[in-house]
């Protein structure tokens, strides 16, 4: 799973347009105010890059908060979703 978060990592610091450098990013930092500070926009194309990227699809109860909260809770949901594939 450490190699999702990972990759979460480089694309919050690569591809979105986020001023958040790589090594600035904890493992269990939050996605929003609290933490990164992505924004609605930057949260909607994160989650496009997050689909396109690891194959999976977000359910719309699945666009709740919970699997939002930081970089953990997110890869242990993507984790999750890629072995029920």
């Amino acid at each position: 799973m450490s190699t999702i978060t990972e990759r979460l990592k480089t694309i919050i610091a690569n591809d979105l347009d986020v001023n958040v450098k790589l090594e600035g990013i904890a493992d269990d930092a939050g996605l929003l105010e609290d933490g990164i500070g992505l924004d609605s926009v930057a949260l909607m194309e994160f989650i496009s890059i997050i689909e396109e990227r690891f194959d999976i699809q977000f359910s719309d109860d699945e666009l709740g908060m919970e699997p939002f909260q930081n970089l953990r809770a997110l890869s242990e949901c993507i984790a999750q979703k890629q072995q029920a594939a």
